[in-house]
């Protein structure tokens, strides 16, 4: 999977975000690929964001090595 964003270098605001994930797979014999891609312009402005009490109170750091 590969996945590329673009930035404003003004603003540090994401202006479009390109995804591309390969599958390949094998059952019974038989094997299939799928490829997906898709790509998505940002608009607009965001001018609040609200984050619940509790979400922010159980929030915690991760890293690579950490499961979800």
């Amino acid at each position: 999977m590969s996945v590329t964003l673009w930035v404003d270098k003004k603003t540090f605001r994401q202006t479009k975000a390109e995804q591309t994930a390969e599958v390949g797979m094998e059952e019974n014999g038989k094997s299939g690929y799928l490829k997906q891609y898709w790509t998505m312009d940002f608009q607009g402005e965001v001018q609040q964001v609200d984050i619940p009490a509790d979400v922010e109170q159980n929030a915690r750091e991760i890293d690579d090595s950490s499961s979800y």
